[in-house]
């Protein structure tokens, strides 16, 4: 009786601990990017439309657009590593351009 005690009272408290420490619903993840963000200016006007997660390696692959002051510009990838750093092993400083359009 003692152990089945014992045991609930661990669980209990685990619980309460995990509860008081947890981060409240909206707050930033401090620990992604040392600020909970990633933020970066390609150019006139971007816009990300995509983002994915590698199931092999957890790597975050953002897709969008990057458009000069004439509108003319690049479909743009950046890959992140899972910590919210850039992953400088893809393209150029983690970036790749991949198609010109107007």
């Amino acid at each position: 009786m003692k152990s089945i005690k014992f045991v609930f009272t661990l669980a209990l408290l685990i619980t309460v601990t995990q509860v008081c420490f947890a981060q409240n619903a909206g707050d930033l993840d401090t620990t992604f990017n040392s600020t909970g963000k990633y933020t970066y200016d390609y150019g006139f006007v971007d816009n990300a439309t995509n983002v994915a997660v590698q199931p092999a390696d957890q790597k975050i692959v953002v897709s969008g657009t990057a458009l000069t002051p004439a509108f003319s510009g690049n479909l743009m990838v950046t890959r992140l590593l899972p910590n919210g750093t850039i992953d400088n092993g893809f393209g150029v400083n983690g970036s790749l351009g991949i198609h010109q359009f107007q």
